[in-house]
């Protein structure tokens, strides 16, 4: 991607920075109103997940995401995530559980952008030995039927990012994050490190997947081994 300087009608980073303050209140009101609608959603459809949280861009990190090389934006309403909220759920099967409830309530900008390695929806190439922040990402706006409602019309032309993750992916990005930011400054083999313990994570996250199914196939099994194990009485 091209430097900022090199991308045809980008607006420059005072600007970005100044329209981001101008609209600092809506972006805060956006992002606790839609956590409170998310948490409300998944209630609705009792899905049981461990916690939501929600955050502004810092403005800091913005401009950083702004002169990022590898992106292509060119205003502040290119960035997907100067709102950003995180579901996160006890296993991994229930991500796509809560997207489907996502897809149903919010209108979505593009396609789901799926992190999870393995996944049928991933579709790009991974190195075989490829750890990282497993999660679904998804780039969404508010509904026509949302936007006519007199407390939602000021987030019209807003949008905002959802990632949904484990506990587990949730605990390796929150460590990750920091590091993260000093990505360059770190050598190669604390990365790999980093990844080796999102490997870790992955591998609980499955190991955890499998006792439930296996407790879950244990209890519906157990009226039928109690039917089973009852005499054989004759009724004369």
């Amino acid at each position: 991607m091209p430097q900022l300087n090199d991308r045809i009608g980008a607006i420059s980073v005072e600007a970005v920075l100044a329209a981001f303050d101008s609209r600092e209140k809506v972006f805060a009101d956006l992002c606790a109103t839609t956590n409170k609608l998310v948490e409300t959603y998944l209630q609705e459809k009792t899905i049981k997940i461990h916690s939501t949280q929600s955050r502004v861009k810092e403005k800091s990190k913005l401009e950083d995401k702004y002169r990022d090389s590898e992106k292509d934006y060119k205003s502040l309403d290119d960035i997907p995530d100067v709102v950003g909220l995180r579901i996160i759920t006890y296993y991994p099967e229930e991500i796509d559980q809560v997207a489907n409830v996502i897809r149903q309530e919010f209108e979505l900008i593009g396609s789901p952008d799926d992190k999870r390695i393995g996944s049928p929806d991933n579709k790009r190439i991974v190195k075989i030995n490829e750890f990282g922040y497993s999660a679904l990402h998804m780039d969404c706006k508010y509904t026509e039927s949302q936007l006519a409602r007199t407390e939602y019309r000021r987030f019209d032309g807003y949008r905002f990012e959802i990632q949904i993750t484990t506990i587990l992916g949730h605990a390796w990005a929150e460590i990750h994050h920091g590091w993260y930011d000093r990505k360059s400054f770190s050598p190669p083999d604390e990365e790999r490190r980093f990844h080796r313990l999102a490997a870790v994570l992955e591998l609980a996250d499955q190991e955890f997947s499998l006792i439930r199914k296996a407790k879950i196939q244990r209890e519906s099994m157990a009226p039928v081994m109690e039917d089973d194990s009852l005499p054989d009485i004759s009724i004369p």
